[in-house]
């Protein structure tokens, strides 16, 4: 039976995402069947994060010696498959390599557009492609020509990740991935750090067109953002070299402007570069790693954007969630999520109640009960377990599997319940 549903994000036969009159996001299979992604990431024989760019390791070892891999890694492939099926998954979620594609799972793919074309634009809290640079598209149409064009009629295939964890150098440490809790401000913000970046970059050449524009001269642009000192754009460059953060709120609202508008461009070149070779899959957008702020997410809208992908790792998940879906109503895709983390596994970071408990035992209740509180947020359409492989030096693991390619059971057993789960609340 289809879904009967006030709004559809895809084409017809592919997967796509569903809204229903109550306001209930799903995707929907190529068959019209409700699917709750439930996926792992870093699925591939090098058993890390980097996908087809990840470098042979330890784990590499026990699959050639395991499977014969790579004179036939199709062993490799069924067995896996078939374990991920037995422990619930459906889906194989970011760096998947091409053995992978279907082979009879959903699965994605990721461009990284960050990492082609040019040298990225990055600082503290800020970490982006220079999206106004012609080479930067040129590099994202080889990019998309090279990847999705060959994919463009895949039944299995869901949609494309355009980057992974992007910083987009915005001023609250919430919205920095990675930034001490204790620090408001780590650095010039996006528009400072444009502006004060190499002459020959067009990022820098675009950002003082954007504020010449709006201030008509350097000294109105100073005088608007209570700067002293400041009368040339080589004045502004040292303090952006120093080190030395504006943040008054005359400088906010252009800051908010231009970070809107620098994101409108990137979703506007990255959606047109998978569009120009496929025009069929979902655009799942570019994996945050934490909520960026309505600034940057004004610009993610459909239909240049099918899905938001967020990943996280606190208890707080629908909280969390709800972070991008107020400010864009889009579909969420949880793109990484695992109980390893120290919000689950620090004993610090609990609440007073859980005091004296094992670490695994506290795990084992507020792991599986964060991730139901993620799913059922009325926006959020599956989950991504982050990751495969176990490193040697983890307690509480990440990965489903170890080096020796040995199933982790307490994630497993703990998986597989929340798995069952979710497939039963589908139906």
């Amino acid at each position: 039976m289809t879904e009967q549903a006030d709004t559809v994000f895809g084409r017809e036969g592919f997967y796509r995402a569903s809204r229903d009159e109550g306001g209930q996001w799903k995707l929907l299979d190529p068959d019209g069947h409700p699917f709750c992604f439930r996926g792992v990431c870093g699925v591939n024989r090098a058993g890390t994060p980097g996908g087809r760019l990840a470098k042979d390791g330890p784990y590499a070892e026990t699959v050639d010696r395991k499977y014969g891999y790579p004179r036939s890694p199709q062993a490799f492939v069924e067995a896996t498959l078939d374990r991920l099926r037995d422990w619930g998954f459906n889906a194989l979620g970011a760096w998947v390599t091409e053995e992978f594609f279907d082979q009879g799972m959903a699965w994605t793919e990721i461009l990284e557009c960050n990492k082609v074309g040019v040298p990225p634009i990055q600082g503290p809290g800020v970490k982006l492609p220079d999206v106004f640079d012609p080479q930067w598209e040129e590099a994202i149409d080889r990019v998309a020509a090279k990847l999705c064009a060959p994919m463009r009629d895949s039944r299995e295939l869901i949609g494309y990740y355009t980057d992974n964890e992007l910083a987009w150098g915005q001023g609250n440490t919430d919205l920095i991935w990675g930034a001490p809790e204790t620090v408001n401000l780590r650095g010039p913000t996006l528009l400072q750090a444009c502006l004060g970046l190499e002459q020959d970059r067009p990022a820098r050449e675009a950002a003082w067109k954007f504020v010449l524009e709006r201030h008509g001269s350097v000294a109105a642009m100073a005088a608007a953002w209570g700067l002293e000192g400041v009368s040339s754009r080589e004045d502004l460059g040292r303090l952006t070299v120093e080190g030395q953060a504006i943040s008054t709120p005359g400088y906010g609202a252009d800051q908010e402007a231009f970070t809107t508008f620098y994101a409108q461009r990137y979703v506007e070149k990255t959606a047109a570069a998978i569009r120009r070779y496929d025009p069929n899959h979902l655009i799942l957008g570019c994996r945050f790693g934490a909520p960026p702020g309505d600034a940057v997410l004004a610009a993610f809208e459909h239909p240049r954007v099918d899905v938001i992908s967020a990943n996280n790792y606190r208890r707080n998940m629908a909280e969390r969630m709800q972070a991008y879906y107020g400010p864009t109503g889009l579909p969420i895709l949880i793109g990484e999520f695992a109980w390893a983390s120290p919000p689950f596994t620090h004993p610090e970071h609990w609440p007073p109640e859980a005091a004296g408990r094992s670490v695994e035992d506290f795990v084992a209740e507020a792991g599986p009960a964060a991730l139901h509180d993620g799913m059922s947020h009325p926006g959020v359409v599956g989950y991504t377990w982050y990751r495969w492989v176990k490193k040697p030096t983890e307690g509480i693991s990440y990965g489903l599997v170890d080096y020796h390619d040995e199933p982790i059971e307490f994630n497993i057993r703990l998986l597989r319940e929340a798995n069952a789960a979710l497939e039963a609340a589908l139906v």
